[in-house]
């Protein structure tokens, strides 16, 4: 009996052994591979550097190669110092674990001079499962106090976590918020800032992604803001992509000169169709002024559809200018926009001459009276506004280089 309990165990250990070495060799092919594609990736994104290049060695191997570490460095120019992340790397059957720091060398010994507790307050935890091309990490900043010359940072805190299974890709984002006292000056600060987005990325583009995000508040001596709420999504087929982007805030306020406003229930939700994905990724790529406006041109010959599907909100103004010191009314707009190139246009000189739109604009009555006094009366009486019951609406509209309110010329573009 313990003969043949001696064996499992045995047996046990030869193939998790032996499944431990096999991912180490997946992964390391994997890591050969990911490296040239980053490689060739940047020569994409980032034109600017052109000798920028990023390589891994791996050191440190213990147990058969089954622990070790990888440096990775990356060099932006040849004559500057570059960044140096560790990998600390742990093979085990079917998966291998890993933390990641940025070392205190090269590019960020400036930065962590400046931010000591930086350093040791940044972490980075993954796993790979190299059999089934998937990937799970998380990012943590501890929550610092930073001094800057004087300016203090009161840094909540960072959480980041993601998940890649090929070319997809999700992550969560949780910011605890953060507080900036410059020196003599008044504090800003922004509140908790979180959210999800997951969707695909394909031949360098970012595609048929979900988005949703929300910021506590952001308060300053100039604007206030609460609630922010941001929902977007894009699905791309045949190389065209629609995305919708939808805002929503509670309330945002602040000064414009002798002026007080607030915005409360404010909604501005957009639909843009026919983005042409490849052009935009060529312009993406173009590395002179020159290369760009050619791809620009390219971009818009294929159409851009805009639709505002709602915009509404309530104002409040205040100031002396006011009778009765303010006034306040709702606001709301929707209609649509499009531009659209033909072949032998440009868009330094034509786009004034393609571009479309019509957008039925509609306020509050009363409030309107109250801003715009008697020159409400002389709008209504030359046909650019238009008198309802309990409001005052208009159409504006854009053709053939003309700006029109109810169908009357007000600008030439």
């Amino acid at each position: 009996m313990n003969k043949l309990l001696m064996s499992g165990v045995v047996i046990v250990a030869a193939v998790a052994g032996a499944g431990s070495f096999y991912t180490a060799k997946k992964y390391e092919e994997f890591s050969a591979s990911k490296l040239v594609e980053l490689n060739d990736m940047i020569v994409e994104v980032m034109p600017t550097f052109p000798e920028a290049s990023i390589r891994v060695e791996t050191t440190n191997k213990r147990f058969g190669g089954l622990v070790f570490d990888e440096v990775v460095t990356m060099n932006f120019k040849p004559d500057a110092d570059p960044l140096i992340i560790r990998n600390h790397v742990v093979s085990y059957p079917g998966f291998l674990k890993g933390d990641t720091k940025v070392e205190n060398s090269g590019l960020a010994t400036m930065v962590f001079a400046q931010i000591p507790a930086l350093e040791a307050g940044h972490r980075v935890e993954w796993t790979h499962l190299p059999l089934f091309n998937k990937s799970y990490s998380s990012f943590e900043l501890d929550p610092m106090l930073i001094d800057l010359e004087g300016t203090v940072i009161d840094f909540k805190g960072l959480n980041i976590s993601g998940e890649q299974a090929g070319e997809t890709i999700a992550g969560e984002l949780d910011m605890a918020g953060v507080e900036v006292t410059p020196v003599g000056g008044v504090a800003f600060s922004v509140g908790r800032y979180s959210g999800d987005i997951s969707g695909e990325i394909r031949e360098g583009v970012w595609v048929d992604y979900d988005q949703n995000f929300t910021l506590e508040y952001a308060h300053s001596p100039f604007i206030n803001l609460e609630q922010l709420t941001l929902i977007s999504d894009q699905t791309t087929s045949d190389d065209k992509a629609n995305m919708n982007i939808d805002f929503a805030v509670d309330q945002l306020s602040g000064m414009a000169e002798s002026m007080a406003f607030s915005l409360s229930d404010t909604t501005f939700n957009n639909r843009i169709e026919g983005l042409d994905m490849k052009a935009l990724q060529a312009m993406n790529q173009a590395t002179n002024p020159e290369d760009i406006v050619a791809k620009l041109n390219e971009f818009f010959k294929n159409g851009i559809f805009y639709t505002l599907e709602d915009l509404s909100t309530t104002l409040q103004l205040s100031g002396p200018q006011f009778s009765g010191g303010s006034l306040s009314g709702w606001i709301a707009a929707e209609g649509t926009a499009q531009v659209q190139l033909p072949d032998d246009a440009t868009l330094e000189g034509d786009l004034k001459n393609h571009a479309v739109a019509a957008i039925n604009l509609s306020a509050d009555k009363n409030m309107m009276i109250g801003f715009l006094g008697p020159q409400l009366q002389e709008l209504i009486t030359q046909g650019l506004l238009v008198e309802d019951v309990d409001s005052i609406t208009s159409q504006l509209t854009v053709g053939n280089g003309i700006v029109a309110l109810n169908g009357k010329p007000v600008k030439q573009l």
